[in-house]
């Protein structure tokens, strides 16, 4: 046989083995990708929390709420069948009531048919369509003694963060506009509000802020006045007509860039503010406020195990901090005692933490399956709660 032939005749068998090779790496990359596995709840090298994470192992919708109506029984929306039955996912969410004080759950009616939109001391705001007008209708009350809650006019909104009850939309967060006159009113919750009064560029905007303005030539004036980074100045007010205290606080306005979510927690009754984005050259910013308008700002841990600019969120409970993070790491949770952190779960939690209104109690939806995050069925999704007073008992 030639030479040539011979080399010829070997490269064919070397790339006929190269094929099968390519085709039993494929099958094992398709198999492994369609494997749901379980992920284990921790991570290497970071201490845990000794609070014990509880998994009721009811599945739960990936999008509604989760509240708290009073400090057992928690709402949430699943179906029927409590597990992601493919007819029961279909045909429809429940509006689901586990009492963790006796592990009873009850349903409290299809969430399609009557939208719980906020909860606050076992009364819950709901709104339903009526079939006869065609349009819907508002009742509010305990679960099952509601009653009708119209609104007063048009130009009132639920206020879904505080009182759960009708305000002006113009003193509402999510109503307010980007061209507004100063000074403008942001209430909180009874008599309490916000009152901004000046605005300025921000002289030293986070980093995320920082890239508008690498090509502002390309931008239109009325975007380049929407997205450059500007701070603004505010005032507390107890009750309209008091003594305002001004805040030590620069927020961040309808930029965002330096943005406060402000929460008030029952138990402390007191409002706490601090920034979503998290640097390693910024430390988190962080304040209680309580209702007569005291001012305490609360110091974080300067260096955390998280990677520089992630998205965080802070939910104060009894024992300290529970911090969720996501955005640029894999999303974990943390809890912050006494300048210590300690991993509290890994791994997805889906939507906002929910705390009990005496901070007892945290709970979430979470997954240990990442490939299924964005599946409406993932079954391995459930309820999970954290308890950290060890006086209670979670069943």
């Amino acid at each position: 046989m030639p030479i040539v032939a011979l080399k010829k005749s070997k490269l064919l068998k070397n790339v006929l083995k190269l094929r099968w090779l390519i085709i039993l790496v494929a099958c094992l990359a398709v198999a492994f990708y369609f494997k749901r596995p379980t992920l284990p709840l921790f991570s290497q090298g970071l201490s845990r929390s000794d609070y014990k994470v509880v998994d009721s192992g009811f599945w739960v919708s990936p999008t509604r709420k989760i509240l708290w109506l009073d400090n057992h029984r928690i709402m949430f929306q699943s179906n029927q069948t409590l597990s992601p039955d493919r007819y029961d996912y279909e045909g429809g969410f429940k509006n689901v009531v586990w009492d963790t004080s006796d592990g009873t759950v009850s349903f409290a009616g299809s969430w399609k048919k009557s939208r719980i939109v906020c909860a606050k001391e076992d009364q819950v705001v709901c709104v339903k369509m009526d079939p006869l007008k065609n349009q819907t209708a508002w009742y509010r009350g305990p679960l099952g003694y509601l009653k009708p809650y119209p609104r007063p006019d048009e130009d009132m909104i639920i206020d879904k963060e505080f009182d759960c009850a009708w305000e002006p939309k113009k003193d509402i967060w999510d109503y307010l506009g980007v061209s507004r006159p100063y000074p403008w009113k942001y209430r909180l919750c009874g008599m309490n509000y916000l009152e901004f009064v000046e605005r300025e560029i921000d002289p030293n905007p986070m980093p995320h802020c920082r890239l508008m303005d690498i090509i502002p030539e390309r931008r239109t004036q009325a975007e380049i006045a929407r997205q450059t980074p500007f701070i603004e100045k505010a005032i507390y007010y107890e009750r309209a007509g008091g003594e305002g205290i001004p805040l030590p606080i620069n927020f961040g306005g309808w930029s965002k860039c330096k943005l406060y979510t402000i929460r008030y927690i029952e138990w402390k009754t007191a409002y706490f503010l601090y920034t979503g984005k998290y640097y390693d050259e910024y430390p988190i910013r962080a304040w209680w406020i309580n209702s007569k308008g005291r001012i305490v700002e609360k110091k974080f841990p300067v260096k955390l195990p998280i990677l520089s600019g992630s998205e965080i969120s802070i939910y104060p409970v009894k024992p300290g901090y529970f911090l969720k993070v996501w955005g640029a790491q894999r999303p974990n949770a943390y809890l912050i005692e006494d300048d210590k952190i300690k991993e509290l779960i890994k791994y997805p939690i889906i939507g906002r933490v929910s705390v009990s209104p005496d901070g007892c109690k945290a709970a979430f939806a979470h997954t240990t399956n990442i490939r299924k995050l964005a599946f409406g069925n993932d079954k391995d999704r459930t309820i999970k709660i954290i308890n950290f007073c060890k006086n209670e008992v979670i069943k």
